[in-house]
């Protein structure tokens, strides 16, 4: 069964939440190829597939951006899907500190996920890590308007 698009958008957060709280807080350059662990070469369909997880992953590091959760070099190239200087945002790196409900943080169970081919792991702790940064948002939305 083919994954929708909102769990290829769950499993490239994760990776890349996990590729850059393992870096902090050394700027990384990030690519396409990062998706390696969900893109097996070789397969049945492989190169359509990575096709497909390329445009996800160019979409989800511009949206991860403009969320406020990384920052990047303001000269990228989006048409190949290259980001420069990528860094955990405050917002992005706050969020990967919290604990998880497994017990240890966020990040450090991101980090441990990057094995697991599936991504369920993987996409598990980014929804975690997205639903923590809406109630962070939402929090101080709240506290801005004296709620």
């Amino acid at each position: 069964m083919k994954e929708s698009n909102i769990d290829d958008f769950d499993k490239t957060v994760g990776l890349i939440f996990a590729t850059l709280y393992q870096a902090f807080p050394i700027r990384k350059f990030i690519d396409p190829q990062i998706l390696s662990p969900l893109v097996l070469p070789n397969t049945d369909g492989w190169e359509e597939r990575y096709h497909h997880h390329k445009n996800v992953f160019t979409a989800t590091m511009t949206w991860l951006i403009d969320a406020g959760y990384l920052w990047a070099s303001p000269v990228r190239d989006e048409r190949n899907g290259t980001f420069s200087e990528c860094v955990l945002s405050t917002k992005g790196l706050e969020i990967l500190n919290m604990p998880s409900s497994l017990g240890p943080s966020i990040g450090s169970k991101l980090g441990d996920a990057v094995t697991d081919t599936a991504g369920e792991t993987l996409k598990d702790l980014a929804k975690e890590a997205l639903s923590a940064g809406a109630t962070l948002a939402a929090g101080l939305g709240r506290s801005l308007l004296g709620g």
